[in-house]
C-alpha cells in the first residue's frame, strides 16, 4: 500500500473510533481555541505596547512577548497532548471518555509535565541559539550560504528532537519520570518500533499536507462558484465571504485532523510499548506512519 492510501486507510480508521467517542473533538476544540486566545492576547499586547524610540529596547520588548507566548502555547500543547492521550487510550479500549477523567489524569502527573515542559522549551530555545549563532559565524561567506546552512543545521537538529522525544507525553503518562529518563525511554520505543532510519514523511506527514490542500481546494472552488453567479460582488463583501468559509473549512478540517491524529499516536505507542495492534488499526497502517530514508550520508 503506497503513503496516499496508507494515510486515507489511517484516517478513515481513526474516523471510525471519533465516531464512536466523539467527546474526543471537544478536546481538540478547547485546545485550538486556546491557542487562539493566547495568539490573540499576544497580538493585541504586542499592536498596543508603547513604542520605546531606542531600537534595541524595542526589539526586546517585542522579542519578550514572544517569547511569553512559546512558553505559554508550549505549556498549553504538552498538557492537552497529556489529556488527549488519556482519553484516545480510553477510546480505543472501547471504554467512555471523560473529561474529568482526561484531565485528571494529566493534572495528577502535572508535576512530570511541568520538568517536561521547561526541558524542552529549553532545547528549543539552545536550537535556536545554535542556528542563528551558526547564520552569524558563517555570515563572512555570503548571506545566503550561511542561511541555507543554519537552516538545515537547525532543521537536523529539531528532526532529530522530535522522532527521540516523539514518545515522551505518553511515556510520562504512563510511566512518570523526571525529563532524562523521560527521553531515554521514548528514543528506545521509538527506535525498537520503527527504527533509526526514518523520517517523518510517511503517512502522518502527507495527511497534514492533505487536509491543507483540501481546505485550499474545497474555498477556492467555493469561492469561485460564488463570483461565478455574481460577478459584480462587492470586494470587501467577497473577501468577507471567502475568509469566513475559509476559516470554516481549515477550522473543521483541522478539528478532525487533530482528533484523528490523536487517536492514531495513542495506537502507535500501545504498538511501541506492546507490541500489540490495538482497536482497528493493523499492522500496515502503523508502520506506514514514518517512511524510510532513501539515501545514507554515513
Amino acid at each position: 500500500m503506497n503513503t496516499i492510501k496508507l494515510a486515507l486507510a489511517r484516517l478513515r480508521v481513526s474516523l471510525t473510533v471519533v465516531k464512536s467517542h466523539k467527546v474526543l473533538i471537544w478536546f481538540a476544540i478547547i485546545n485550538i481555541l486556546l491557542f487562539v486566545a493566547v495568539l490573540g492576547v499576544a497580538g493585541w499586547s504586542v499592536g498596543n505596547m508603547p513604542i520605546p524610540s531606542d531600537y534595541f529596547a524595542q526589539q526586546s520588548a517585542i522579542g519578550a512577548v514572544f517569547l511569553a507566548v512559546f512558553f505559554i502555547l508550549n505549556l498549553i500543547g504538552i498538557f492537552f497532548a497529556a489529556t488527549f492521550f488519556s482519553a484516545a487510550s480510553t477510546a480505543l479500549a472501547g471504554e467512555k471518555v471523560r473529561f474529568s477523567e482526561a484531565f485528571g489524569a494529566a493534572w495528577a502527573r502535572r508535576k512530570y509535565l511541568a520538568q517536561w515542559w521547561l526541558f524542552t522549551s529549553g532545547i528549543f530555545i539552545v536550537i535556536f541559539i545554535i542556528q542563528f549563532g551558526l547564520e552569524k559565524v558563517l555570515s563572512v561567506f555570503g548571506k545566503g550560504a550561511s542561511t541555507l546552512i543554519s537552516t538545515l543545521t537547525g532543521g537536523v537538529l529539531q528532526t532529530g528532537w522530535s522522532l527521540a522525544a516523539y514518545f515522551a507525553v505518553p511515556v510520562i503518562m504512563t510511566h512518570p519520570d523526571s525529563p532524562i529518563p523521560t527521553i531515554k525511554r521514548s528514543a528506545s520505543l521509538f527506535k525498537r518500533s520503527f527504527g533509526e532510519d526514518v523520517t517523518a514523511q510517511g503517512s502522518l506527514f502527507l495527511l497534514g499536507v492533505f487536509i491543507f490542500w483540501l481546505s485550499g481546494c474545497l474555498v477556492g472552488l467555493i469561492n469561485f462558484t460564488i463570483f461565478t453567479i455574481n460577478p459584480a460582488i462587492d470586494t470587501l463583501i467577497f473577501g468577507i465571504v471567502a475568509g469566513s468559509i475559509f476559516g470554516t473549512v481549515l477550522a473543521t478540517l483541522v478539528i478532525i485532523g487533530t482528533t484523528t491524529r490523536a487517536v492514531f499516536y495513542a495506537s502507535l505507542y500501545r504498538f511501541a510499548e506492546t507490541g500489540d495492534y490495538v482497536g482497528p488499526f493493523n499492522q500496515e497502517i502503523i508502520s506506514g506512519a514514518f517512511a524510510k530514508k532513501k539515501t545514507k550520508f554515513f
